[in-house]
């Protein structure tokens, strides 16, 4: 979801019109370093199945989480919308218009759609650590208040 969007806000006139998007903004090595931290977290979930565990104690929580799932489809979609601008711009407009403005204009909205996935991701991994340390903090208790053997 990151990347795709992350190399469009970086190319073309795209590239001028967003500031050059993540490219520009953490550079090639944050590039990778966020690379490198996705995949480090690909290969967490494969090895320990614990990982992925998530405790919704709270609506507050079930709220966040929500809405981290809603910010990471749409900016799903936006990244998927980059792959095919030239057919939704065609769709949407008819004809390119003069020197393709269309599909200018239909990238760069896919793009800004796009944006929407890291801070869902975001937003969701945080619904996971309050509701870990939630889950942990009244595990705690738990133990504390049995009494001791």
């Amino acid at each position: 979801m990151i990347f795709p969007s992350a190399l469009y806000g970086a190319s073309g006139w795209v590239g001028p019109a967003t500031g050059g998007g993540m490219l520009a903004a953490i550079g090639l090595g944050g590039l990778v370093v966020t690379l490198a931290l996705v995949l480090y977290r690909v290969f967490t979930v494969v090895r320990v199945g614990a990982s992925l565990d998530a405790f919704v104690p709270s609506v507050i929580i079930r709220g966040l989480r929500l809405i981290g799932i809603l910010g990471m489809l749409v900016g799903l979609l936006g990244s998927l919308a980059l792959f095919f601008v030239e057919p939704i711009a065609v769709a949407l407009f008819g004809q390119p218009g003069d020197a393709g403005i269309a599909f200018f204009i239909t990238g760069l909205y896919a793009y800004g759609i796009s944006q929407f996935s890291l801070p869902g991701i975001l937003l969701f991994e945080f619904s996971r650590l309050l509701g870990f340390e939630q889950h942990m903090q009244a595990e705690r208790s738990r133990r504390a208040s049995q009494p001791a053997p």
